[in-house]
């Protein structure tokens, strides 16, 4: 479980990540954690976690990792192609307020070593 704190002009925002696994495809939740707190807009991409974290984010290419899919129950979200990519990303389809939304994150079937989800 990561916690992620969002900051915006006036306030901070807390958001969970969950993340529980079969295999090699994990649901991925992004939940709000105070009750009555709710979010519009998001973007999710796994990505390889680097290994020197003294290296500036911008001198280091992003390597997004795997594919996602979004059960049919989900209306709000959809996938997205970044980098050229066939859905290795997701976001959300409009402004409607959600409190939680989950996803299916497909593992590369080679990749060996860390993820972050950002």
């Amino acid at each position: 479980m990561t916690i992620l704190l969002l900051q915006n002009d006036t306030m901070i925002y807390m958001y969970m990540i969950l993340c529980y696994s079969l295999f090699f495809d994990f649901t991925v939740t992004i939940r709000t954690i105070e009750p009555g707190k709710n979010f519009r807009g998001f973007l999710l991409q796994a990505r390889r976690a680097r290994d020197n974290t003294s290296i500036p984010y911008d001198t280091e290419p992003v390597e997004i990792l795997g594919t996602w899919s979004i059960p049919s129950s989900n209306s709000l979200s959809k996938s997205m192609n970044c980098l050229g990519n066939l859905s290795n990303a997701v976001t959300h389809a409009g402004r409607d307020v959600q409190t939680s939304v989950s996803f299916t994150w497909h593992v590369p079937g080679v990749y060996m070593g860390d993820v972050k989800f950002v």
